[in-house]
């Protein structure tokens, strides 16, 4: 998957990223649970990801790794 592939797919999850980062917070608002809660999204973007046409099998883990820095972005950015 090329870069811009890549980026184009990233900017259009992430308002589907943030509704999600908000239902796992609201539903698990305890402090320290926040790997569980990463896991939680991995399981759900992975999941679309298999049933979905719009990404290659095999290529999930490119998102994934930019995914996990706009998802930690997001949080310490509402931390602030």
């Amino acid at each position: 998957m090329n870069f811009i592939t890549i980026l184009k797919t990233v900017i259009s999850i992430i308002p589907t990223i943030i509704q999600l980062i908000d239902t796992l917070e609201a539903a698990f608002p305890q402090s320290g649970k926040g790997a569980a809660k990463l896991d939680i999204v991995k399981s759900v973007l992975q999941g679309s990801v298999e049933i979905s046409e719009d990404v290659e099998n095999g290529q999930f883990d490119g998102i994934w790794n930019v995914v996990t820095k706009v998802i930690g972005a997001v949080v310490a950015l509402r931390k602030a």
